[in-house]
């Protein structure tokens, strides 16, 4: 296949790239330590509205702080959370130079990412975004000061659902997943499989998955090499829905990946697409694009 596979229906809402770091809202260990502890006359724990945002360069995992106030809070009641709204109102209004008001200007977050193009596109259009901080904070009329310009509902709706979340550095050659608990939010370094079973990321760990990343990441941004990839079947499938065969094989292919058997998994996730278990490297990609010129085509 020459050109760029289509996202197939089936994977929607699978990838995402983590969210663009709010600097006013970002905070230190000690100010969010301090504000954590801070208690409000409501008795509302400021802890509600702290989020610990993740990231990932190469191997080293580092979190930060940052005050997040819910979508759905109007200003009078995040204004109950006297400590971390007084800061935010404080450090916005320095960095704007204006004092907090329904005027402020405030940088909006910024429109979906390209669907095609070079797999470093989605980093190179966030350091796009940055250079032009400071004309978007200045042009960007302001509806509610208090939010989190940068929030994703749809990242957020579908790591909610979930008890943990899979990423993988944006500038790592190759992805190397790794395990995150969902009360985290990912920043932009990330990649996001919005999964939380054992199967998926044994099916991202294999020869398979990888084969078809090496072939694609120099032509289309990685959330769409994840979501035009042909899982040997669709990562939200209700377990109810499967075959006992297939059970048996998420079985095997779960305890493959916990216990960090390559040869295992591979043999695994072959079983499952139905292929042969001394299959050829140079079989699997062709493979791949026929099952999802398969699936395109319905």
């Amino acid at each position: 296949m020459s050109a760029a596979p289509p996202r197939l229906p089936e994977n929607a809402a699978l990838a995402f790239l983590g969210e663009v770091a709010w600097m006013p809202a970002r905070l230190t260990a000690s100010e969010a330590k301090i504000i954590s502890t801070t208690r409000n006359p409501t008795g509302r724990p400021n802890r509600d509205v702290l989020r610990t945002f993740v990231g990932q360069t190469g191997r080293r995992i580092h979190k930060q702080w940052q005050i997040d106030f819910p979508a759905h809070y109007r200003e009078p009641e995040a204004a109950l959370h006297e400590s971390p709204f007084a800061l935010l109102q404080k450090k916005i209004s320095a960095a704007n130079a204006s004092p907090v008001g329904a005027s402020l200007p405030v940088r909006r977050a910024q429109g979906p990412e390209p669907v095609v193009g070079l797999a470093t596109q989605d980093t190179r259009s966030r350091e796009q975004a940055r250079s032009h901080k400071s004309e978007t904070e200045t042009t960007a009329p302001s509806v509610s000061w208090w939010h989190n310009p940068h929030a994703q509902p749809s990242l957020r709706h579908a790591l909610a659902r979930l008890d943990r979340f899979l990423a993988t550095a944006l500038n790592d050659s190759e992805p190397t997943w790794t395990w995150f608990e969902s009360d985290h939010l990912p920043d932009d370094s990330l990649l996001i499989v919005a999964r939380d079973d054992d199967f998926t990321h044994a099916v991202l760990e294999s020869a398979a998955f990888i084969s078809w990343w090496r072939a694609y990441v120099q032509k289309i941004a990685p959330t769409q090499i994840v979501e035009s990839f042909p899982f040997p079947w669709s990562p939200f499938t209700p377990l109810g829905s499967l075959t006992k065969a297939q059970q048996e094989i998420r079985s095997a292919a779960t305890r493959a990946v916990l216990a960090g058997d390559t040869e295992q998994l591979n043999s695994t996730i072959a079983a499952a697409f139905g292929w042969k278990n001394n299959w050829d490297e140079s079989e699997i990609l062709p493979a791949l694009n026929e099952l999802h010129r398969q699936r395109i085509c319905g």
